[in-house]
């Protein structure tokens, strides 16, 4: 079984991961957010263009999109985990694709990426292309890049890609004999997109009070300025949306939780994660990478933050259906 713990951007996953932690008989890959299968240009939107869209030139700009990875944050760490994340994104795309060929296309948006936008300089362009066919109708500027082709049936694509995101996992070391944990596999906000990669895969997803939210924003924007920090009212519209169209199946693969509840009613809440995940026993380490008496601090932090009084009060106004009621609960002895 494979799970993964997915948040909306410090709402929370980590605890959950820490909690897991605690377990001796799982692979924890807990270095990096194995976004591969959702994130831009990842599987899910290559899935797309090749069953979906299944458009000829579209297909080969996914492609394109997709091998781009390689060279992104993501790629950079599987690499450093020992992945060979060039050769085998290399060899799937191999078997995805059905051909491939030097060409250009005008309505290829990679192709056309780099047409000059002064209008003299396109004519000038178009000119020179007209006097090299002259001399040969294979000479172009810019040169000829590999284009590729591809248009697949879902199932085709879901036997290859499964096979990929496998070896993947076999290079880090990791095999399917232990339960593998890992950290925002699946988009929280539609977490069964990419499921159908994996033979048995859960995912526990983490929401979390949009006051504490929008304190954390504010006090780490170099690692949460995707999210609106600028205006509250623009968080508010954010958050509600991001809320209101997570997508809702009542899917037995997916549980949703409270971070809070994770502290504030630590035992119960811990006993549904184990019943979920078909856990009879508690975590061998437990309290040792995760502790509600010393992630409590991390709760309720808007009572103390006076500066945002303003910010705090347009929150609880507007977004009183996902405040957190911290009154039912007694309030935890903070931890060192």
């Amino acid at each position: 079984m494979i799970v993964s713990t997915c948040g909306y951007g410090s709402t929370g996953a980590s605890a959950v991961l820490d909690y897991l932690r605690g377990y001796d008989n799982v692979n924890l890959l807990d270095s990096l957010e194995f976004q591969l299968v959702h994130e831009a240009d990842g599987v899910s939107d290559l899935k797309y263009h090749l069953t979906q869209s299944r458009e000829r030139i579209g297909c080969n700009a996914a492609i394109k999109r997709f091998l781009r990875l390689k060279k992104t944050p993501l790629g950079y760490k599987l690499k450093r985990l020992g992945v060979d994340f060039d050769k085998l994104t290399e060899e799937y795309i191999g078997e995805l694709v059905q051909v491939s060929w030097k060409g250009y296309s005008s309505y290829d948006p990679l192709d056309v990426a780099n047409i000059p936008s002064n209008f003299y300089l396109y004519k000038a362009r178009r000119a020179l292309n007209k006097m090299l066919r002259t001399i040969c109708n294979r000479w172009h500027y810019p040169r000829f890049q590999k284009r590729y082709f591809s248009l697949l049936s879902e199932e085709e694509f879901d036997l290859i890609t499964k096979k990929y995101i496998q070896k993947l996992f076999d290079s880090i070391g990791f095999s399917l004999e232990k339960d593998i944990i890992t950290d925002m596999l699946f988009s929280a906000t539609n977490p069964a997109l990419g499921m159908e990669f994996f033979d048995d895969a859960k995912a526990i997803v983490v929401m979390r009070d949009p006051r504490d939210l929008f304190l954390t924003i504010q006090s780490h924007l170099w690692t949460n300025g995707f999210q609106p920090w600028d205006s509250v009212e623009k968080f508010v519209l954010y958050y509600k949306s991001l809320i209101e169209h997570t997508v809702r199946t009542g899917d037995n693969r997916i549980l949703n939780i409270q971070y809070e509840d994770l502290i504030y009613n630590y035992e119960e809440t811990t006993q549904v994660i184990n019943a979920f995940l078909g856990y009879d026993n508690r975590p061998a380490n437990e309290f040792k990478y995760f502790d509600p008496d010393v992630s409590v601090r991390y709760t309720q932090r808007f009572t103390k933050a006076t500066q945002y009084a303003a910010e705090i009060k347009y929150i609880e106004e507007n977004l009183p259906q996902y405040l957190y009621d911290f009154k039912q609960y007694v309030p935890r002895k903070m931890g060192n």
